[in-house]
């Protein structure tokens, strides 16, 4: 089964309502492609935002006559003990007139919220197995920024907030510097200096993982060549350069001139799951101030 096909099936699967065979297919898919792996794991907080939404929605009276004749003739509706007043036929009225609006209302809401998640981090990404020195660098610079200095990593001259962060060493290493709002996903700022990657020139910051303490490594070079280009020789659309091999997991993808990367101690799909809240921090560029995937927090 390929992406495309398990994208056919993704629904279904998850609800666990496809057939033995075809289960196991999807199955062994989503455990070794990361993208349908992410996919698969929102689907659930999508519905229950759609859910949420729905929630607030009264069913006007005259669709639940319809439903109720409908209904085989020993099912019994629930009907008053007594004439309603004239203030409930008032709002009875203002129900079926408004009510039409609210579905509207609400359908527009979920259709939103499907079309936030088609368009962000849980479409599955192009994924490149990424090897090589510039891999290995990566984890080497996380491990020597981690031991050496830990919840000291960060130098007196910058700010001590993100935006400001970012600002300061994009102006000074004139690259696009991010330093991205993870609050959201559990992650509190540790600090940020110059420290590129083993001699490339370019920007570290560090997070700490609020539940665990496992630290989480943001880097921001020049564009790094030897990384290679996304499929077909391009760097369009979503393509992620994965190393999963542990316990260090690296992420890394290219934005105009400049190469991103993450590193943790995290599993493949978690740590694509935070590219894609990262990735929008580098599409945006050092401006950027909004907490990372705060809208689909919101709606979750």
């Amino acid at each position: 089964m390929d992406c495309e096909e398990f994208c056919t099936y993704v629904g279904a699967f998850v609800d666990g309502e496809l057939e033995t065979e075809r289960n196991l297919e999807a199955f062994e898919h989503v455990n070794t492609c990361p993208g349908c792996a992410v996919r698969a794991a929102e689907i659930p907080a999508l519905k229950a935002a759609v859910a949420r939404v729905f929630s607030e929605v009264r069913v006007p009276q005259y669709l639940q006559d319809r439903i109720g004749s409908s209904l085989e003739p020993h099912v019994m509706i629930p009907q008053l003990a007594e004439p309603p007043s004239s203030d409930a036929r008032a709002a009875r009225l203002r129900l079926k007139v408004l009510a039409p609006l609210g579905i509207a209302a609400a359908i527009g809401a979920a259709l939103l919220l499907w079309q936030y998640w088609l368009s962000s981090g849980s479409q599955p990404a192009k994924v490149i197995v990424a090897t090589g020195q510039f891999v290995t660098d990566v984890r080497e610079q996380h491990r020597l920024c981690v031991d050496r200095r830990g919840l000291g990593h960060h130098d007196a001259s910058l700010p001590r907030d993100l935006p400001g962060t970012a600002r300061c060493l994009s102006n000074e290493l004139q690259l696009a510097v991010i330093a991205p709002d993870l609050s959201i996903k559990g992650f509190d700022l540790v600090g940020a200096d110059r420290c590129g990657i083993m001699g490339r020139r370019g920007a570290h910051v560090l997070y700490q993982y609020a539940l665990t303490g496992a630290p989480l490594s943001v880097f921001t070079v020049g564009s790094v060549t030897e990384l290679g280009s996304g499929a077909n020789g391009s760097t369009r659309g979503r393509a992620y350069f994965v190393s999963s091999n542990q316990p260090l997991c690296v992420v890394a993808w290219h934005v105009g001139p400049q190469t991103y990367a993450i590193c943790g101690e995290f599993s493949e799909p978690n740590l694509l799951d935070l590219a894609g809240a990262v990735r929008t921090a580098s599409l945006a560029g050092p401006d950027f101030h909004q907490p990372a995937g705060s809208l689909l927090a919101k709606a979750q």
